[in-house]
């Protein structure tokens, strides 16, 4: 995670918690100076391992794009 504000960092990582209570990931907490967009607290950077079905369905570049984007809403398969 990268912070505005390293004294917020446990707040930030209560969500995490709250979403990846069951898998543990491995994470590391950095402040920084500022992001492009001055009203953003905080980045999460995240790599994951899809089966090619799950890659199929839900990372699918938009139109005129070279990368898929990947929100909060973007449906996350489960494993099994």
């Amino acid at each position: 995670m990268l912070l505005i504000r390293i004294e917020d960092w446990e707040q930030f990582a209560d969500v995490c918690g709250e979403y990846f209570k069951d898998i543990k990931p491995v994470d590391i907490v950095v402040e920084v100076g500022r992001f492009f967009d001055p009203e953003w607290l905080i980045e999460i950077e995240v790599d994951a391992v899809l089966s090619e079905e799950d890659t199929e369905q839900v990372l699918q570049p938009d139109p005129g794009e070279s990368y898929p984007r990947v929100s909060a809403e973007t449906p996350v398969p489960q494993a099994g």
